[in-house]
C-alpha cells in the first residue's frame, strides 16, 4: 500500500510517502505561513524523488487538527481534492497524536529499529507518558495525552482538549511524562509544582512519517472518510465564529 500524508496544522509543513509501512520519502520543513504555497510543491517533490506517480497512490492521510485553523483547513482541503480526483481512500488521524508518535520513531533515512529522531539517552521509552502541547492563544493550549505501548505504538490516556495550560498541568499524573510539541518549548523553565520528572522533547515537533503511519492504521481498519464530508477536528470553534456569534446576539 502506498500512502502519501500530509499534516500543516503547526509550523511545520509535514509531508510523507510510506510503502507497506516503510517511510520513502519525508520532508518536515518548518514555515511561517506559507504552508498554501508550499504544500502542494513538496508533495510534487516527494513524489518525484521516489519515483511514484499520483495514479500509484493507494491512499491519502492527513494531519485533521487541533492546530492553527487556517493550517488545519490547507492541509484538510489539499488532502480531500486530492483522494477525491484519484478516487483514494481518505484518512484523518490527530495531529496531536502524529506529534506525540514523533519522537520515537527512527530518523529519517535509518533503519527500522535504528535511533529515534531526538537522539540518545533522551528518547521516550515503552511504558512512559507523552503530552503533546501546541499553543491555542488566550492561555490555553491544543493538548491530550498518551501512552507508549510500542515502538511505534501509543494507547490514548486523555483525549484532545484546550484547556488553560496552568489547569491541564495540575491534572497531569505525577508520574515521569514527557512533553512534545512546538508548546513544549515554552515550558523549559516551568516550575514542575510537584509533577513527578518533566521532559521536554523540543524536536522532532511534528514528522510526516506520523501521520502516514496513523493514515495506514486507520486504512487498514477500515476507517476510510468520504472526502466530501470529510471535517477538520478544531477541538474548540474559531474565535472569528464566536465573536461573530457575540455581536450578533442571542436568535429572535
Amino acid at each position: 500500500m502506498r500512502i502519501v500524508a500530509m499534516d500543516t496544522a503547526t509550523a511545520v509543513c509535514a509531508v510523507a510517502l510510506l510503502e507497506n509501512g516503510r517511510p520513502v520519502v519525508e520532508y518536515n520543513p518548518v514555515l511561517v505561513r506559507t504552508h498554501s504555497q508550499r504544500l502542494v510543491p513538496l508533495l510534487d517533490e516527494a513524489l518525484a524523488e521516489a519515483g511514484w506517480t499520483r495514479s500509484s497512490l493507494d491512499g491519502v492521510a492527513v494531519g485533521a487538527g487541533p492546530g492553527s485553523f487556517t493550517g488545519v483547513r490547507i492541509g484538510m482541503t489539499t488532502a480531500k481534492a486530492m483522494a477525491f480526483a484519484l478516487d483514494l481512500p481518505l484518512a484523518a488521524v490527530s495531529t496531536l497524536e502524529a506529534i506525540a508518535l514523533s519522537p520515537i520513531l527512527p530518523a529519517a533515512g535509518s533503519a527500522s529499529g535504528g535511533t529515534p529522531a531526538v537522539g540518545p539517552n533522551i528518547v521516550p521509552a515503552v511504558g512512559d507518558l507523552v503530552c503533546p502541547l501546541l499553543d491555542a492563544r488566550r492561555g490555553e493550549v491544543y493538548t491530550a495525552l498518551y501512552r507508549i505501548t510500542g515502538p511505534a505504538d501509543l494507547q490514548e490516556v486523555a483525549p484532545a482538549v484546550s484547556p488553560v495550560l496552568d489547569d491541564w498541568l495540575k491534572q497531569l499524573p505525577r508520574e515521569p511524562l514527557w512533553f512534545a510539541g512546538e508548546g513544549a518549548v515554552a515550558q523549559r523553565g516551568r516550575p514542575q509544582e510537584g509533577a513527578a520528572s518533566w521532559r521536554i522533547v523540543a524536536e522532532p515537533f511534528l514528522r510526516g512519517q506520523a501521520v502516514a503511519l496513523l493514515g495506514r492504521r486507520e486504512l487498514k481498519a477500515g476507517r476510510r472518510l468520504d472526502p466530501v464530508e470529510a471535517l477538520p477536528h478544531y477541538v474548540r470553534r474559531p474565535q472569528a465564529e464566536v465573536l461573530w456569534e457575540e455581536r450578533r446576539g442571542p436568535e429572535r
